[in-house]
């Protein structure tokens, strides 16, 4: 069992490992909740913290943390997951006992503090031409020597 919670708790470095090493976009950030457990018969209650790999409104992260269980004040560590929306989260978690006991599901929901949408860039339309061209006659006179002369029948359309 003990070799069960390991590899748990490798992978849930691993991932974080993997979240810290992407790009700039992504910002933790940091959850209060309640979660309810189930396992082993009994439904558990716990108030815990939890570490989000991003705070991005309205996306499904991955989670790590740690919850306080009101029935009998046992520590559990979690790896879970939730969606964020509007400073709150919903999520589901695995839980494992430090006693040795069973890895538990949890559901859990809570607060956070998630990022603002991004606003959007105002739309600059180019401005519309609605006159038409103009007709310029040709110059009648011609350059002095050396000089070359350019001549335009029309004003070209903007492009």
């Amino acid at each position: 069992m003990r070799h069960s919670i390991l590899a748990a708790l490798a992978m849930g470095t691993a991932f974080l490992g993997q979240t810290a090493a992407s790009p700039a976009a992504a910002d933790p950030v940091v959850g209060l909740g309640l979660t309810f457990w189930f396992g082993s018969g009994q439904t558990q209650t716990g108030v815990g913290l939890r570490v989000f790999s991003d705070d991005q409104n309205e996306s499904v992260v991955g989670s790590v943390g740690v919850d306080y269980i009101l029935q009998g004040g046992a520590i559990r560590p979690t790896l879970g997951i939730a969606y964020l929306q509007d400073n709150a989260y919903v999520g589901a978690d695995l839980g494992f006992d430090m006693a040795g006991g069973p890895i538990q599901f949890g559901a859990g929901i809570g607060v956070t503090n998630t990022a603002e949408d991004p606003v959007a860039a105002p739309v600059v339309t180019p401005p519309i031409l609605t006159q038409e061209p103009v007709e310029v006659p040709p110059t009648e006179e011609l350059p002095a020597d050396g000089e070359k002369a350019v001549v335009l029948d029309t004003i070209p359309e903007p492009v």
